[in-house]
């Protein structure tokens, strides 16, 4: 398919009539039976859901069909197209996550390959590295790449384990299971992402935010998360956490700022 950002294209239905009587050969009395489209079905672009908003002007998602990946700006003109199914670079056989490494730069990772490729929108390629798979890769903070890696199951489901990789070389700098990280409501936490003065920030349960704010420490801090500002559209209260509870069983009350300075 060409052309600029379509989000349908139309996929034939063909049905092959066949009459005992017809074969490849001309023959005086043989019946020629013409294909025409019987019926047509809308097929989407892609059955990915990954977005990234490289700039202010430009967003690239995977067309998972084609193998590539499609950069376009607000009026939904191309402004790069690249990819293709292979093992070579910048090819993918199975593109699972696209992000904004930094502005300007898309970044791409393909899963079966286990590889962390990084673009500009109008497809030149700047990097490209092969990790220590299998990784489920979220996103790069500074010169570090974060993610997760299924450990399988536990005593109260799948177990994860968050690392923190080198952007260099691939190299794992911090890893750490989750399980029972934090006591929240749901009794698990989800994925989650570097905190810029340290320390790591997961949500969990819908509705809530569990904080680390050492990496290698005990403690916690659960709160309920701010889900709207206020009315007058001044900044979000105070919170006091739901129980900021750590590791060990013990529990001290503390208040949390949400949305405004830090937490």
């Amino acid at each position: 398919m060409t052309g600029g950002a379509r989000t349908q294209r139309t996929l034939a239905i063909l049905f092959v009539v066949a009459a005992t009587t017809a074969c490849a050969q001309t023959e005086e009395g043989s019946e020629v039976v013409a294909l025409a489209p019987f019926a047509a079905s809308p097929a989407p672009l892609s059955h990915n859901k990954s977005v990234a908003l490289v700039d202010t002007k430009t967003a690239c998602v995977i067309e998972s069909f084609e193998f590539r990946i499609l950069c376009t700006n607000p009026k939904g003109v191309t402004v790069g197209a690249f990819g293709g199914e292979g093992e070579g670079p910048g090819e993918y056989l199975n593109p699972v996550h696209v992000f904004r490494e930094s502005p300007g730069r898309v970044a791409v990772y393909d899963r079966k390959l286990a590889r962390l490729g990084v673009f500009e929108p109008a497809g030149t390629r700047l990097s490209e590295m092969t990790l220590r798979g299998p990784f489920w890769v979220h996103g790069t903070w500074g010169a570090r790449v974060y993610g997760e890696v299924g450990l399988g199951m536990g005593p109260s489901g799948p177990e994860v384990e968050i690392q923190l990789l080198d952007a260099a070389s691939g190299e794992i700098v911090w890893q750490r299971s989750i399980y029972r990280i934090a006591e929240t409501e749901c009794g698990r936490v989800g994925s989650g992402m570097p905190r810029p003065d340290g320390g790591y920030v997961f949500w969990a349960c819908d509705s809530e935010l569990a904080f680390l704010d050492d990496l290698n420490g005990e403690a916690t801090k659960v709160v309920q998360a701010m889900t709207a500002m206020t009315a007058s559209g001044s900044p979000p209260p105070v919170i006091t956490t739901r129980s900021p509870t750590l590791r060990s069983g013990s529990a001290r009350s503390t208040q949390v700022q949400c949305g405004y300075g830090t937490v």
